[in-house]
């Protein structure tokens, strides 16, 4: 590829405007890698934004090319495709002595960036703040950063403040801050929260222009804003709990270990029961399987595993109140307020669930032979009552106890003989 080739590509106004960009010094980070013939090159333009060019020089002259700018989405060239080309085959020279190829002036750029003079760096290290946004989340809450060092600035494109970090660019951020985004000038903190955030983009994942295709990386709906979710949040809880956390639209948020507290009442009413649950505070909760918060009055709460799997069923149906209907209270009886176990305080002024705990169940199986299968039938025995397995009936006086019909897991379970070998088939055979 030579210049008068590039020149061919584009209209007159992007070229010169490209070449525009290239001796200003807008293409920066520029990546060659060779894959056998052809020559991978990805790098940054610094038009009104940020944007990403990748071009790829194969065989007998051929190009695949991309760019993440609007113009490119809609003509398929632009200024900053031009200038990506201009700077990967570089000017030509005035004089007849051949210059460096590509390759060999990326990894000059390279070395130029690693031993480029820095400013005097400040006796006061660097801060990063969060703060958390819960206003239109409906999931995990998103946050924002404020870099600086007395005073803060708000970081409006998370993302270009990574690319910044990584490359060690001075930027300023307003009339009181020009900042040198070098990692070990900033709190030992704020290089943990960086080092978490870059975790999320593939660029900082793997080395190499392979590295923007290395999966999932957060949408920039909202430059400003970043969602950590599973693993990753945690992490940063684990970060920030030792310190009030600012939250967008309220005071400071607590970062703790703690269950909220719950309240059970329970009031019989017709033929059933109306169940309320109350909080202190309305909470809203979200979490992985592995972990589960709880986020209201101005605290951030991780629950216990024991409150995720045992409380949590409770909440989770997002209802105050809910009816359950008489023949279901055994069954709450049986199941759920074991389950509670004195971590819900209970309020049963009418004694209901005294009168509803499930009566003893045992199980009994019955045989019958069909030809040479034998047929098992699984029936539940309450005093008098025999109740079989798939009868969903409550008989009078009678309070079923699901949590022991469950446990014993019984199916019909159907053994067929052949020769001197028994086979079983079905569920629940294990007798």
């Amino acid at each position: 590829m030579n210049l008068n080739q590039v020149k061919s590509l584009f209209t007159a106004t992007d070229f010169e405007r490209g070449m525009e960009y290239y001796r200003k010094g807008r293409v920066t980070d520029m990546q060659c890698t060779k894959a056998g013939p052809e020559t991978n090159v990805s790098c940054t333009v610094r038009g009104s934004e940020r944007y990403t060019v990748r071009f790829t020089e194969m065989a007998e002259g051929r190009l695949r090319i991309s760019c993440t700018c609007p113009r490119y989405a809609d003509v398929g060239r632009c200024k900053h495709l031009a200038a990506a080309m201009i700077a990967y085959i570089g000017e030509p020279p005035h004089e007849s002595v051949p210059g460096s190829d590509s390759c060999a002036r990326w990894m000059l750029q390279r070395y130029l960036q690693i031993t480029q003079e820095s400013i005097e760096p400040s006796q006061q290290p660097t801060r990063l703040t969060a703060v958390l946004r819960t206003e239109y989340s409906c999931y995990y809450p998103s946050f924002s950063l404020r870099v600086g060092f007395d005073r803060l600035y708000s970081v409006q494109n998370i993302r270009e403040f990574l690319d910044n970090v990584s490359q060690r660019r001075t930027v300023v951020y307003g009339k009181g801050l020009t900042l040198e985004h070098n990692l070990e000038l900033f709190e030992p903190k704020a290089q943990a929260m960086i080092r978490l955030l870059m975790n999320e983009y593939g660029r900082y994942r793997a080395l190499g222009s392979s590295s923007y295709y290395m999966g999932y990386e957060p949408l920039d709906y909202r430059k400003n804003e970043i969602t950590l979710t599973g693993d990753s949040f945690d992490r940063w809880f684990d970060l920030l709990s030792d310190a009030p956390v600012d939250c967008a639209g309220s005071g400071p948020l607590t970062l703790t270990q703690a269950d909220p507290q719950v309240r059970l009442q329970i009031a019989e009413e017709g033929g059933g029961a109306w169940l309320t649950v109350q909080t202190p505070c309305p909470y809203r909760f979200f979490g992985s399987y592995r972990s589960l918060y709880a986020l209201g009055g101005g605290k951030l709460l991780r629950c216990s595993g024991e409150f995720r799997e045992k409380i949590y069923p409770l909440l989770e149906a997002k209802q105050q109140t809910m009816y359950l209907a008489r023949k279901d209270l055994p069954t709450f009886c049986g199941c759920v307020l074991p389950a509670l176990n004195g971590q819900v305080e209970i309020e049963d002024p009418q004694n209901l669930l005294q009168n509803y705990i499930p009566d003893s169940c045992t199980v009994c199986f019955y045989f019958d032979m069909e030809q040479d299968t034998l047929l098992v039938k699984p029936v539940f025995r309450y005093d008098t009552h025999l109740i079989a397995f798939d009868d969903s009936s409550e008989p009078d006086g009678v309070r079923r106890n699901k949590k022991e019909e469950c446990r014993a897991a019984v199916r019909p379970a159907l053994f067929s003989a052949a020769g001197s070998a028994v086979h079983f088939t079905g569920r629940g055979c294990g007798l």
